[in-house]
């Protein structure tokens, strides 16, 4: 018997508080249950998609949330720092899923921001949840090496310009683009063909975004710290955390699983903060094995 391709995902907005949300509906033709996956910053709603393709975890009903200002998801004109709060994502996050999976419980996948995103909803809205892995994720907003710098020039009334100029400066090629990945590697990105092919998509959207809402994202991110909120989660959270990480480092996977009622972490070796190109094959097969075992 031929396998049956699903049909292709669809696009969608929906609106939150003045922002508009990107989601990818990769909810038709599949039979799994439902996962919600979110990606990190500077990246997009379309990250996720592509590294399911081709792989089982293709078979799950999911979507993509982008997240706020990430194009194409667009903030409101007036978006300034303080509007960077736990509700904000959590709203977002309880919005798309209401929107495309009404009062089922789903499962939440997030990467570094979209790993705080995740624990957030799992903590205000614990009914709608049925387990959440954290990839990279954080609850203390303080960043490490390039990122971290960002973060703090941002919060500058008189240097948070440079960080806006910097990554326009980063829009400009696509080589410059791949240096600004390598710095967050530990290792050599590797020349594949799908390595290629989410490059320059991440290039592409990267480049639409509005870059004055990216610095108040990292400025007003650099201030939260949600630890206390993590003793409400109900739900079963996996932690997947890059022993190399230099962005969102072990010590706060282990910060997180202390605080958590119930937790697993999983240090992956040799991995730092992008996954997917440092250890994409063991991260979807630990992600699909946890699933499999919550549904």
């Amino acid at each position: 018997m031929m396998a049956i391709t699903p049909p292709e995902p669809v696009e969608r907005t929906i609106n939150v508080d003045g922002h508009t949300i990107a989601i990818i509906d990769g909810t038709a033709g599949r039979t799994g249950p439902p996962v919600v996956l979110i990606h990190g910053i500077l990246m997009s709603a379309g990250f996720w998609p592509q590294l399911l393709e081709g792989t089982s975890l293709d078979r799950y009903r999911w979507i993509s949330v982008g997240l706020p200002g990430h194009s194409p998801s667009v903030a409101p004109e007036n978006f300034a720092q303080h509007d960077v709060t736990e509700k904000l994502f959590s709203d977002v996050l309880a919005a798309a899923v209401k929107e495309c999976f009404d009062d089922e419980p789903v499962h939440l996948v997030g990467w570094s921001t979209g790993g705080y995103a995740a624990l957030m909803m799992a903590a205000n809205h614990p009914e709608r949840v049925k387990s959440v892995i954290s990839l990279s994720g954080f609850v203390r907003g303080q960043w490490g090496h390039l990122l971290g710098y960002f973060q703090f020039v941002s919060q500058s009334w008189w240097r948070g310009w440079t960080v806006t100029a910097g990554m326009k400066l980063v829009a400009c090629s696509p080589r410059l683009y791949r240096g600004f990945q390598w710095m967050m590697t530990v290792k050599p990105i590797p020349k594949t063909e799908f390595m290629e092919k989410i490059t320059q998509s991440s290039y592409a959207d990267y480049r639409a975004n509005d870059f004055r809402d990216m610095r108040w994202l990292f400025a007003g991110l650099r201030d939260i710290d949600s630890s206390d909120r993590l003793a409400e989660i109900q739900a079963p959270v996996l932690i997947l955390a890059g022993e190399r990480d230099k962005i969102i480092v072990p010590a706060e996977a282990k910060h997180i699983d202390a605080l958590l009622p119930n937790s697993k972490l999983i240090e992956q070796p040799g991995v730092g903060h992008l996954f997917y190109a440092e250890g994409r094959e063991q991260t979807l097969l630990q992600i699909d094995e946890w699933i499999t075992q919550q549904s």
